[in-house]
């Protein structure tokens, strides 16, 4: 009984100290300008780059960074034209009583998905504090 309790034990505090890594290591919605220059202090660093190899480090990854956010802005404009097409195919063939109820239980998941996200930014604010 007690080696269940210390695995129990073990577990919980292996998944507390994944979810503080992870938001350690939260991008959030940096400029691409942020990001390459976090990338390029960290090669800086952990390559050891001369100040040459600095410079031309940095201007590779701001380069990448911004291909990068313009495909990510491409992409979201794709999805959201996808999603519309499918939606005026499934409005064709429901009956509108079926598609009121496909946009409540969109409209549901949607709104335990941002709950279940808030949540989960409270308790790392939590773990955060605690751990400060």
């Amino acid at each position: 009984m007690k080696t269940k309790k210390v695995f129990a034990t073990l577990i919980a505090i292996m998944m507390v100290a994944t979810v503080v890594a992870q938001q350690g290591q939260k991008k959030g919605n940096r400029t691409p300008e942020e990001r390459a220059q976090r990338q390029t202090e960290w090669m800086k660093q952990d390559l050891q780059l001369t100040q040459e190899q600095t410079t031309k480090v940095e201007a590779i990854n701001l380069k990448y960074a911004i291909e990068s956010n313009n495909m990510q802005q491409e992409f979201k404009t794709k999805r959201a034209t996808h999603r519309a097409q499918k939606d005026a195919e499934l409005d064709k063939v429901l009956s509108p009583e079926q598609v009121t109820k496909l946009k409540e239980i969109r409209d549901n998941r949607n709104n335990m998905r941002r709950e279940r996200k808030q949540h989960m930014r409270n308790c790392m604010k939590g773990c955060n504090n605690q751990a400060k």
